[in-house]
């Protein structure tokens, strides 16, 4: 059973510091971030280097954690793209600090490599700075994979059906598949414990699914596949009785996730979301007949009632947690199915930010990252990405963090900043504790110590007095 933390009004919390001097206005001007150097040497199994290999580094891991290196986000500047020499040798530059206002320095570069003769990884890390010799990066054969596709006559679709695959090369890979008579073929896929789905879209609708096919790859191996899908269905919802009418700004996400089989939690994904009418219904269409949907929902002062663990997850799953989760309903067979999402209130917290002298900070920003944690998968802050699958399956050469966005239309998603009293507000987070952080704008030295904290959100409304300190 799931645990939720209690929903009582909860005493406001009170945080101060110690204090010294304000950064001068010389001081406060932006920040520098230094390049340095990394260098890779990519090499085969037999350890014999490999040319013209594509090296990308595309994320940071550092003491914040682990993320994507972009212009508006770590490392505050775009990665580049190198290639590999005779000698599988290249060097890339990087940014000294993942955030420079707060010179927390980079501890990797994490790069995905991708080579037409071998299977591209994603996850490989580069430690940072570098002492002594290049990191080495070892890419194997991989397996190649064709797919013929049918309907559900069995007759073969000719165009319009997408591949997608568990490993972690689908992002960039699917870019790869082509059509080869009635036959799509993928690129090479690493050996291990894998999924495949195809999907068939229509008018930027997915129309067809098969099921997902889990096997066993090994290193060299060719396989060819012959496989019927079936037709999308669809779901008709309502938000449960106790959310008041109109419902207001409510909004859904929803996701289809097929594990692989095996221990590397390794999945396939299909996500969808919709807008929740003020009669609180709301429909999803173009989803995979028979298999579970997970799904989360918002909408002012209200949100889905964490769901209890479905049948098809481990014992460790199981146990009680904070975060969370979401409800589960069975996808009918064909046609249309209906469900009702169990909606609780959603808390609320007001900071008030204050300097050593007891004045108000004005303009500083309050956030938190209340989580969402998908059964058999990872987690993600709540309704705060609301992409639609159909979008990036059916634009290969997308970047992910270009598609369309449905968040956008929403405000005061978990941040706020202090106004003229010093004031600010966290809306629309589960009841009970939660962790958040004061910080100034990046890009620019700051004058105060980030603060981060626990506070509590109370349906009634949760208070927390904070005092900062600002940097030496």
């Amino acid at each position: 059973m799931v645990h939720h933390l209690p929903k009582t009004a909860l005493l406001a919390a009170f945080l101060t510091f110690e204090i010294a001097a304000p950064l001068s206005a010389h001081e406060a001007e932006k920040v520098e971030n230094p390049l340095q150097t990394a260098r890779v040497r990519v090499v085969d199994s037999l350890g014999e280097p490999i040319a013209n290999v594509t090296v990308a580094p595309w994320a940071i891991r550092s003491e914040d954690g682990h993320g994507s290196w972009r212009k508006d986000g770590l490392g505050q500047s775009e990665p580049p793209t190198v290639t590999t020499d005779a000698d599988g040798r290249a060097e890339f530059q990087y940014p000294m600090y993942a955030s420079p206002s707060r010179q927390v320095a980079c501890q990797a570069i994490t790069c995905r490599v991708e080579h037409p003769g071998y299977a591209d990884t994603v996850y490989n890390d580069v430690p940072v700075p570098q002492v002594g010799e290049p990191t080495t990066i070892e890419m194997l054969e991989g397996a190649k994979v064709g797919v013929k596709p049918l309907g559900e006559d069995m007759a073969p679709f000719a165009d319009g059906v997408y591949a997608m695959w568990s490993d972690d090369s689908y992002g960039r890979g699917r870019e790869q598949v082509v059509w080869e008579g009635d036959t799509l073929s993928l690129p090479r896929i690493q050996s291990g414990e894998e999924l495949i789905r195809l999907v068939r879209i229509d008018q930027h609708a997915a129309t067809h699914f098969s099921p997902p096919l889990p096997f066993v790859l090994t290193e060299g191996q060719v396989v060819d596949l012959v496989w019927a899908l079936r037709p999308a269905v669809s779901v008709r919802g309502v938000l449960s009785d106790n959310v008041p009418r109109p419902v207001k700004n409510g909004r859904v996400s929803a996701t289809v996730i097929a594990k692989a089989p095996g221990d590397n939690w390794e999945n396939l994904h299909w996500t969808d979301w919709a807008a929740v009418a003020e009669d609180g219904t709301f429909e999803l269409s173009g989803l995979p007949a028979g298999e579970p949907l997970q799904i989360i929902a918002l909408c002012d002062g209200y949100i889905a009632a964490s769901g209890e663990p479905p049948a098809f997850v481990d014992e460790q799953q199981r146990q009680p947690t904070s975060v969370q989760m979401p409800q589960v309903f069975d996808l009918p067979p064909e046609g249309q199915g209906e469900i009702t999402l169990e909606m609780e209130p959603s808390g609320t917290c007001e900071f008030t930010v204050q300097d050593a002298k007891g004045q108000p900070v004005v303009g500083i920003g309050v956030v938190c990252w209340p989580n969402v944690k998908w059964w058999d998968s990872g987690s993600q802050m709540y309704c705060d990405s609301l992409i639609r699958s159909v979008d990036w399956v059916a634009a290969p050469a997308a970047d992910y963090t270009e598609l369309p966005n449905g968040v956008e239309q929403y405000e005061n998603r978990y941040r706020d900043e202090t106004d003229a009293q010093g004031r600010a507000v966290l809306a629309n987070i589960p009841v009970g504790a939660f962790r958040f952080r004061i910080a100034e704008a990046r890009g620019v030295a700051h004058q105060y110590q980030d603060l981060q904290g626990q506070a509590d959100a109370a349906a009634e409304g949760g208070k927390q007095s904070v005092t900062l300190k600002p940097k030496p």
